[in-house]
């Protein structure tokens, strides 16, 4: 009797003390996922904390290895990267040194250079009517010139009605090639240009911000380097094959399309990883050499023509 109470007691006890173990792990358990939690949240400030570089105000910078992976696109350059900085130091990097100061000033410069040569060039008197105008009447006052001197030479009146025609047609002509003589090729080279330059020295100055911000800047790198190679080759197709419209049109849009095509290509995210650099050179490679095509065409056209003649 005294054994079975002795059991029965042990039993009691081990059961307690069980729930009570138990218990307490329970109530201690919220407790301890909250610690682990807020322990996790804090290794990721402090990681995130090192990869920005930037503590208390001041930021420096870091080597190749200390990047986040969206920071990674050149191996070959292994030091003086600015990693996560804030905006506002970002866009003040502009007067430092780093490892993106002559890519953000070059192409800063170069815009700055095509501005003013493309305010240079809206100052020069337009194409246009004024021109025209002023060329018709220098023609008229050779015109009147001439007569003067055919009245000094006695021609016949029908010579001198045929010159005076032959004259007009000349003036009509010279006047509407004058008019035709359109210059938005010519500006759209500019405009593509300086769009090129300052996208290209803005993203070398901000992608260093954030992955978001990094993947922008990135395509707007590439939609000024596609206006660019597109626009380079309008005034070239344009005034080639002034003569000849539908050749001019279809270069042109082809082109056109072309650049439209590769810029669709150039928003897939994996475009700009390191594994397709080849293929991004040779993406923006074959849209140059595409302009080969009329420049060939008019070679052989000119080549030709001077041989029947």
């Amino acid at each position: 009797m005294v054994v079975a109470n002795l059991t029965v007691s042990a039993v009691t006890l081990g059961k307690a003390a069980f729930a009570e173990n138990n218990e307490g792990q329970f109530l201690l358990s919220p407790v301890t996922d909250l610690m682990m939690q807020q322990q996790q949240q804090q290794g990721k400030k402090e990681k995130k904390k090192e990869k920005s570089s930037c503590s208390e105000g001041k930021c420096k910078l870091v080597d190749y290895n200390s990047l986040p992976n969206f920071l990674k696109h050149n191996e070959f350059i292994l030091d003086y990267y600015r990693s996560e900085w804030p905006m506002k130091h970002a866009i003040l990097s502009i007067f430092s040194i780093h490892n993106e100061t002559v890519n953000v000033w070059t192409h800063l410069i170069g815009f700055f250079i095509f501005l003013a040569l493309t305010v240079g060039a809206a100052m020069i008197v337009p194409v246009g009517s004024s021109m025209a105008s002023s060329g018709a009447s220098d023609l008229a006052n050779v015109s009147s010139t001439i007569t003067d001197i055919s009245g000094s030479l006695r021609l016949h009146h029908h010579e001198l009605v045929a010159l005076s025609l032959s004259t007009a047609n000349l003036i009509g002509a010279t006047a509407d090639a004058v008019e035709q003589a359109t210059r938005w090729p010519f500006y759209a080279y500019l405009c593509g240009a300086m769009f090129c330059l300052l996208m290209s020295s803005t993203c070398h100055l901000l992608y260093c911000h954030s992955e978001h911000t990094c993947y922008l800047m990135l395509r707007l790198d590439y939609a000024g380097i596609i206006a660019l190679i597109v626009t380079s080759f309008y005034p070239l197709v344009y005034y080639s094959f002034l003569c000849q419209p539908y050749f001019q049109y279809l270069y042109l849009s082809f082109i056109t399309v072309f650049g439209i095509a590769a810029l669709l290509v150039s928003l897939v995210p994996v475009f700009e990883t390191p594994e397709f650099r080849t293929v991004r050179a040779g993406l923006f490679a074959c849209m140059a050499l595409s302009g080969l095509v009329p420049i060939l065409h008019k070679v052989l056209f000119s080549a030709t023509s001077r041989r029947r003649s």
